[in-house]
């Protein structure tokens, strides 16, 4: 659980918008995330004099400046919410054979159970880098509306009257927001592999096991 988060939770408890801080820490950034969310809406519709909601929006830069792994954990991940997580397959990966017709009852046993443990992790690791993806997102589009209300104010103050198009254009090049862009690329393109992979593994564990479904009915006939 990051101190940022927190420092949010007690700044909106201190404000009077929170009663009570919960002691789970998925529920502390969840809970982070959503006050720092409704802050910035509140600032955009004009509470810019509000003590607590500037004091919220500032933390919320900070928090945009660590990394996705300190925000919402990582791969190495060993138990999630008490349950083991599938873990790295740390042993020289075995190649899916092209003919079964060569491999002994035992082999075929081996290879369900080492492709069962890779459709596993692949699957436990697309949730991750799923959750990663959603996550990062919201940072980003956070990061745009704020430079976007920035860019807007400083306009304002200018007596400039710039086109929303090009307020948009300014926003996306925001440093904050194209870090955060370029991490979700990063996710997405993870997705979109741990989902062929899972694909693919689950071919792979169907295959074997009709493998060894056909071998013992063979077996009980003879």
């Amino acid at each position: 659980m990051g101190q940022i988060e927190l420092a949010i939770l007690k700044s909106a408890q201190a404000g009077g918008y929170l009663d009570k801080i919960p002691e789970n820490d998925e529920d502390i950034i969840s809970e982070a995330n959503f006050y720092l969310e409704e802050a910035q809406k509140s600032y955009e519709n004009g509470m810019k004099g509000d003590k607590t909601i500037k004091e919220i929006i500032n933390l919320g830069k900070k928090l945009g400046k660590q990394t996705t792994d300190e925000l919402f954990g990582s791969e190495e991940t060993q138990l999630y919410r008490g349950l083991p997580v599938p873990p790295d397959i740390h042993s020289e990966p075995v190649p899916m054979p092209f003919d079964f017709t060569e491999l002994s009852p035992k082999e075929v046993m081996k290879l369900h159970a080492q492709y069962n443990a890779y459709l596993g992790r692949a699957r436990w690791m697309l949730a991750v880098m799923t959750n990663k993806l959603s996550n990062v997102v919201h940072l980003r589009d956070a990061e745009y509306r704020r430079a976007y209300r920035e860019i807007s104010d400083e306009a304002k103050k200018r007596d400039e009257k710039p086109t929303k198009d090009y307020i948009d254009t300014l926003a996306r090049q925001d440093e904050a927001y194209v870090d955060f862009d370029n991490k979700a690329r990063l996710h997405n393109e993870d997705v979109v592999s741990y989902k062929a992979l899972v694909e693919i593994y689950s071919g792979n564990v169907d295959r074997l096991s009709r493998e060894w479904t056909m071998r013992q009915d063979e077996e009980k006939r003879y």
